[in-house]
């Protein structure tokens, strides 16, 4: 577990770093793609073990009712915040996820997930691509943490700590 902590702490690190590189404003957006990866993580890991096809369609279509929220309520964090809490939930509580259906879980994940990052979007094209970039080698530093040989509470918590971080950076 000590692996799993120290290897998102270096995401995050890494993450604020690049933020602080970047030109001011643009910021945000590196921060908001770091925590949404660490959001969606575990509701994506359901997603592609449930053989529905037509479940990405929905990701899709509730990423876009995120980003059209996001002139409304132009706030990063409500968005990685709304993510965290129903992917941690989930994990943590095996009664939430059964209760709250999986389409209903990966619908308010991704408008999360769509909001954060469209209220953070940054002004320069090299920041975007940059930012857009990012969920690769994410994905697999969370993925090698994910199969680290711990509890899943465990992971979840510091897959949770690791987007609060990335949400109170963006406020």
């Amino acid at each position: 577990m000590v692996r799993a902590v120290g290897a998102l702490v270096v995401m995050v690190i890494g993450a604020e770093v690049t933020a602080r590189v970047v030109p001011s404003g643009d910021d945000r957006f590196v921060l908001a793609v770091t925590g949404a990866v660490a959001a969606v993580y575990p509701v994506m890991l359901e997603l592609f073990g449930s053989g529905q096809w037509w479940l990405p369609l929905l990701v899709l279509a509730a990423v876009a009712v995120g980003v059209c929220c996001s002139p409304y309520v132009p706030y990063a964090a409500v968005g990685l915040v709304v993510a965290l809490a129903v992917s941690t939930a989930a994990v943590l509580w095996p009664q939430f996820a059964e209760n709250v259906p999986l389409p209903v879980r990966l619908a308010l994940v991704a408008a999360g997930t769509g909001l954060a990052l469209a209220s953070s979007l940054p002004g320069s094209a090299a920041v975007a691509a940059l930012g857009l970039s990012l969920p690769v080698p994410l994905t697999a530093v969370i993925g090698a943490v994910w199969l680290l040989p711990a509890d899943t509470v465990w992971t979840a918590l510091a897959l949770a700590a690791t987007g609060a971080v990335c949400a109170w950076q963006v406020r």
